[in-house]
């Protein structure tokens, strides 16, 4: 835990940085030197300026009664006051093409400074060997041998470099599973690590009385754009899960009040496509018109190679949120696979582009494994904040084991990446149990692989702190939880048949198209949405914008009143929510 801290620590007071995913003994099998002529291609993430007034800037933006509450940054006022200089982005290209490398072209927001070159120059370069490995998780690839060195004379303007290995670190919560192949999942755990005991919580303070905490309580659309709802026959999917309109209905949706998304723009990061056919599929089933487009976003030459699981999850990530908001736009960055240089450059890219009100990400991967990932994804999302992108993650299905260990995945008590960082809506999963003649509201409880616990590098925040049961020695995740457990499942049509999906990649995307609508009554992007969302809760309690989970477990912790690490603070209740961020 004290090297993950100093890592992170390192990243911040401009020390010497690492990179992650180096040669892992006894998890990898070393094949030997990579060729010396092997093209590699690396990314150098460069320092913002002032970043202590950024952070403060957009805590700001998002507090109700501040003179720049929702008053987001321009591309060209960010390149103005906080993206790497110019000058600084010289340096490094100088430097790079001094030493033999290849510049690609540079993103607007002169984030990333990518560049590729033979591998011998390359380790001499970051002075660390490259081996070729096979990973009994992650396949066959080459990685660092030992935690590369930034050159001395760019340490102050270069935070990490990514691509020094070319294994993927994140992989889709186990798949977005079908629940109709799920009865092998009931076979018994398998035996974890030795777990710490949990920090002493504090002890529960009784809960506010509920009560709104604004009298904004937004008015029902005076034009109200063609909604899900057509008849409450709609309620499930021929083959069971519940359908977009059980969703709208229990959770209150702003679109059950008019807000279909028409007007907002959601991005989701994945490595393969959908079908246009399934889809469309999807919305005739349900009963609804699309109003919104696709736009397809290739980034490092994306997608990958097919793969069922990944079309799987993108079928799913799309179907959840376009089902739930037909009017919205889908841009979705592709990319061709879950490494660090990729995942790295697309968010750099939703950055850069600056299209979207909100980004998914339904992929993660243990915090523990490369936790300079997790600081330049963290810091990606704190410039997409300032320019009022709120940033989404699924927080993993492997329960509060997300971490590998010597008898395999998901047996070392850990929490996952990205859904970890401060600057994410780290989002798990619940089974509601809902009436299947209209989708109204009877219960809910956690699902019991929903992800969720402490990070071992993060410190806590303090739009947390405040609030009963959280963990204090690290940031606690979930935050939020919805629909997404197995008992039901979400009705999505894969392939043209279709099938009930689960998993916290659900959840996420079903949560991401809550956020747009909101956004839809607004009028407005809404940012970093963490502080607010407590906020909420410490204030008015629950009954109002979030209901209070209280049952089940994830295999660690158990679902309790209050914010506990299986469910964060509870579920949603959409319409409400629109009135109080």
């Amino acid at each position: 835990m004290m090297r993950l801290a100093a890592i992170a620590l390192a990243a911040l007071l401009e020390l010497p940085s690492v990179a992650g995913a180096a040669f892992v003994p006894g998890r990898m099998r070393d094949l030997g030197p990579v060729a010396a002529t092997t093209p590699v291609r690396v990314g150098l993430f460069m320092r913002y300026r002032d970043e202590r007034e950024l952070r403060s800037l957009v805590r700001l933006q998002g507090m109700r009664g501040s003179p720049i509450y929702h008053h987001f940054l321009s591309k060209a006022q960010w390149n103005a006051a906080f993206a790497p200089s110019e000058s600084a982005v010289g340096r490094v290209a100088l430097a790079l093409r001094a030493a033999g490398f290849r510049l690609e072209p540079l993103a607007s927001n002169r984030g990333i400074v990518v560049a590729s070159a033979p591998a011998r120059l390359v380790e001499r370069f970051f002075d660390t060997p490259l081996r070729r490995v096979i990973d009994r998780h992650a396949g066959r690839g080459f990685v660092n041998l030992r935690p590369p060195l930034i050159p001395p004379a760019l340490r102050d303007v270069v935070a990490s470099v990514a691509g020094l290995s070319s294994l993927p670190i994140a992989t889709y919560p186990r798949r977005a599973r079908l629940v109709a192949q799920l009865p092998e999942r009931r076979r018994p755990r398998p035996t974890p690590s030795p777990l710490p005991t949990p920090s002493p919580s504090p002890v529960p303070t009784a809960s506010p009385t509920p009560m709104p905490l604004s009298t904004s309580t937004p008015a029902p659309n005076p034009s109200p754009q063609p909604t899900l709802i057509d008849g409450l026959a709609y309620v499930e999917g021929p083959m069971g899960g519940y359908g977009p309109v059980a969703v709208a209905v229990a959770y209150d949706y702003p679109v059950m009040h008019g807000y279909d998304g028409l007007g907002r723009t959601v991005g989701d990061i994945i490595s393969s496509d959908f079908l246009d056919s399934d889809l469309a599929s999807e919305l005739r089933q349900f009963g609804e018109t699309r109003g919104g487009v696709t736009n397809r976003i290739s980034v490092d030459g994306g997608p990958g190679p097919s793969n069922a699981d990944a079309a799987l999850e993108s079928t799913t990530d799309v179907e959840a949120i376009v089902g739930l908001s037909p009017g919205v736009t889908y841009d979705e960055y592709l990319i061709p696979a879950l490494n660090e240089l990729e995942m790295e450059n697309a968010y750099n890219q939703v950055d850069a582009d600056d299209l979207v009100d909100a980004v998914n990400s339904s992929f993660g991967s243990c915090e523990a494994d490369d936790p300079t990932n997790e600081y330049v994804e963290d810091e990606l999302a704190l410039q997409g904040a300032a320019l009022g992108v709120t940033f989404l993650a699924a927080t993993g299905d492997s329960g509060a084991l997300a971490c590998p260990g010597s008898s395999g995945e998901g047996t070392v008590l850990g929490i996952e990446a990205p859904a970890a960082a401060d600057y994410f809506v780290a989002v798990g999963a619940t089974n509601p149990v809902l009436n299947v003649d209209n989708g109204a509201y009877l219960s809910e409880e956690g699902w019991e692989d929903s992800g969720g616990g402490v990070s071992v590098f993060e410190p806590l925040p303090s739009w947390q702190a405040a609030t009963a049961n959280v963990i204090t020695s690290g940031r606690n995740t979930p935050d939020v939880s919805l629909l997404g457990g197995d008992e039901t499942g979400y009705a999505i049509c894969d392939m043209g048949v279709f099938v009930p999906s689960s998993g916290t990649s659900v959840s996420s995307a079903l949560f991401t198209s809550l956020v747009v609508q909101i956004d839809g009554v607004q009028g407005s992007r809404n940012g970093w949405i963490n502080p607010q969302l407590y906020r909420i809760v410490n204030g008015q309690g629950y009954g109002y914008a979030f209901r209070d989970v209280v049952g089940g477990t994830n295999g660690y912790y158990t679902a309790t009143s209050g914010y506990d690490n299986v469910t964060g603070i509870g579920s949603p209740l959409g319409w409400e929510m629109a009135g109080e961020l």
